[in-house]
């Protein structure tokens, strides 16, 4: 049963902070909850790249194409290629002919392959496919997952809460592998690792004797089973991640690219391509293991729940000063991508919607969400300003939060009890209202 309160904040300045504070009986009450795909999410996304992430900052994009695939459209194009190996996505196909055979000048695309050029003409007459422009010439090709939903349509929810990061901007998307739409970080529930730790971030883990902490799992911590396969780290495979590499090294066996819980690609000889949502096993002789296989991962049994996000609020009731979790640095156009790529870097002065989970001082989950100013209106002393991750700190440790990370902020920031939302919603058009943003994951309490 959730317990909610709402307060209201007011800074020496006159600006005010609203911040929803709920308590659940327990964390056995938790889960991880995939929302319904939406359609309704691929043009919303685009628009939020045209209204409000490109007019932002134009100067870093350049010729951006956004697609996705229906379900009924297959693709023509060879699921197994020399440069990346065997792919087990077909928009991980359709973005590497797109790379191939296109190229964006001035909004307007030039093919070198006939069968390319049908495809995007059939993508484009069905809406799948948009074409936006930055400053830069260059052009980028954008896949999107067809995973993103809204938790407002998801019926007979107690609480509902978003999650994880997921890839979203086009710096999170460096390789083929990569899409919008997949979620980032260690994800644990009853034992079972829905997705594995990356970044070395700070995660919330609940054990299953009931303590509570926030530490910094490792993948390389982590053995691995794949079909009749038995992985462990530093003995029968080798681990390659971002940031710190951006390609495995060239060698003489075989290479699994692994995003989440499947393999997304089987490359021969090494030399492959790291995605910034997953890593990639090295694997000193052959193997049969076909792209898609589903990957088990193994060394967080005794965790009741667990998720990775970033950064801490608290740890040990002392609140969190500064950055424990890095992050990328997005000003450093140069530096090998490392979502989430629009993170805020202040730590003390850069304000946006948060939410925050961890435990109260009886140990109960509790969530906190700072409502932030809409993208186009805000009114100082009548609108939320939004809370740096100071300031987060601050509001949790107040409020009793004793262990808590930070959870996907931003536009994605929300509490839903029983299908309402209690603050707004940040990405607001000009007249105030609520545009929803879809997401990939969340969290559920019964």
């Amino acid at each position: 049963m959730a317990c909610s309160s709402i307060r209201t904040v007011r800074y020496p300045n006159g600006e005010i902070q609203r911040i929803q504070a709920v308590t659940f009986d327990s964390w056995k009450d938790a889960e991880f909850f995939t929302p319904a795909y939406s359609e309704r999410s691929f043009p919303l996304l685009c628009d939020l790249y045209k209204n409000y992430i490109i007019p932002r900052c134009p100067w870093i994009f350049g010729q951006l194409v956004l697609f996705r695939l229906p379900e009924d459209l297959p693709v023509p194009f060879p699921m197994d290629t020399v440069r990346f190996g065997t792919v087990a996505d077909p928009l991980s196909a359709a973005a590497i002919a797109f790379r191939r055979a296109v190229t964006i000048i001035g909004g307007k695309p030039f093919f070198t392959d006939r069968r390319v050029q049908g495809f995007w003409s059939e993508l484009e007459a069905r809406d799948c496919l948009r074409i936006l422009s930055g400053y830069l010439p260059n052009t980028t090709i954008l896949p999107v997952r067809n995973t993103c939903g809204f938790l407002s349509e998801a019926a007979a929810a107690p609480a509902l809460v978003n999650s994880s990061f997921f890839t979203m901007d086009r710096f999170d998307c460096p390789s083929v592998y990569d899409a919008i739409g997949i979620p980032l970080g260690l994800q644990v529930q009853n034992g079972l690792v829905l997705s594995p730790p990356q970044y070395d971030r700070e995660a919330l883990l609940v054990k299953k004797d009931g303590s509570v902490s926030v530490t910094v799992p490792k993948l390389t911590d982590l053995a691995v089973t794949i079909g009749d396969l038995f992985l462990e780290p530093g003995k029968n495979t080798a681990v390659y991640s971002r940031p710190a590499f951006r390609k495995s090294p060239v060698h003489n066996g075989i290479d699994l690219v692994i995003i989440g819980s499947r393999v997304a690609a089987v490359h021969p000889g090494g030399n492959s391509y790291v995605p910034a949502a997953g890593f990639v096993l090295a694997l000193p002789g052959g193997c049969d293991v076909p792209p898609g296989e589903t990957v088990m991962y193994h060394g967080l049994e005794d965790v009741l729940f667990g998720i990775q996000a970033g950064n801490s609020v608290v740890i040990k009731g002392k609140k969190t000063d500064s950055f424990r979790s890095p992050f990328y640095n997005i000003r450093r156009l140069w530096s090998t991508s490392y979502p989430p790529s629009l993170y805020p870097l202040d730590y003390q002065h850069d304000r946006a919607p948060r939410i925050a989970l961890g435990e109260d001082g009886s140990g109960h989950p509790m969530l906190v969400w700072a409502e932030g100013a809409g993208k186009l209106h805000y009114t100082p002393g009548e609108d939320s300003c939004g809370a740096s991750l100071s300031e987060m700190a601050d509001l949790c440790s107040s409020l009793g939060m004793v262990n808590g990370v930070n959870l996907d902020g931003g536009g994605s920031a929300q509490i839903l009890l029983n299908g309402r939302r209690s603050l707004l919603i940040s990405d607001r058009g000009p007249d105030n209202r609520e545009a929803e943003r879809a997401v990939p994951a969340a969290i559920l309490f019964r």
